[in-house]
């Protein structure tokens, strides 16, 4: 958008493909389906031996578990399920493949809350620049600004729990995340886009910004 200025016409394109994209479901019915898997019928040649009923029946604990904290807000859904990967690698009754599915969950509770910043921060600039194409190129003063015209609800920030900051900087502006810290750091983003949740981690805040090329000239 700093280079092509899309029109209106492209941006409702791009805001329909993006909400698209922000869906919050996407890791609970990850463990819905994978539960789904164990709970069928048994291996093939008979039933299951009872060392195979056991490790099938801790699993779908444990999936049954995961659903749950998959289903919690924002970040408490982040803080459930490392709270119960970290609980089950100090157990010392843990099996190896509970503790594998464990840490598959914990690493993709972070990786949903890495995308949805991203799927999100676009989806607020896109609003943002269908405003200004209305609004004499003019940025709006304040985020709400886009509620309800152009964004039905301000996108929430899965690693606050609160809306998506807003920031705007002469004629540039700036949509983030507080990021894996949960410290808003003012907007002070890390020099490219993370590319692990271990970067995200170390990183400041996340998000966009958005410098108008026409001002700059």
């Amino acid at each position: 958008v700093e280079r092509t200025r899309p029109g209106v016409r492209h941006l409702l394109r791009l805001a329909d493909a993006l909400a698209d994209l922000d869906t919050d479901d996407g890791l609970r019915r990850y463990f819905v389906t994978h539960r789904t898997g164990l709970l069928e019928g048994p291996a093939r040649g008979g039933g299951w031996r009872p060392w195979e009923l056991h490790k099938r029946s801790r699993l779908i604990d444990v999936d049954t578990e995961l659903i749950t904290a998959a289903g919690r807000p924002w970040p408490a859904r982040i803080d459930a399920i490392e709270g119960l990967a970290e609980r089950r690698a100090r157990a010392r009754y843990l099996m190896r493949d509970r503790g594998d599915l464990m840490n598959v969950a914990a690493t993709l509770v972070e990786g949903q809350a890495l995308t949805l910043v991203v799927v999100r921060s676009a989806r607020s600039v896109i609003a943002v620049e269908r405003y200004r194409r209305e609004h004499g190129e003019e940025a709006p003063a304040a985020f709400g600004d886009l509620v309800p015209d152009y964004l039905a609800a301000l996108p929430v920030d899965p690693f606050s729990g609160a809306a998506l900051k807003f920031s705007r900087r002469g004629d540039d502006y700036l949509v983030y995340s507080v990021g894996r810290d949960r410290q808003d750091e003012g907007g002070q983003l890390p020099g490219e886009w993370p590319r692990s949740s271990e970067e995200a981690g170390a990183a400041r805040d996340l998000g966009l910004l958005v410098r108008n090329q026409a001002a700059a000239r």
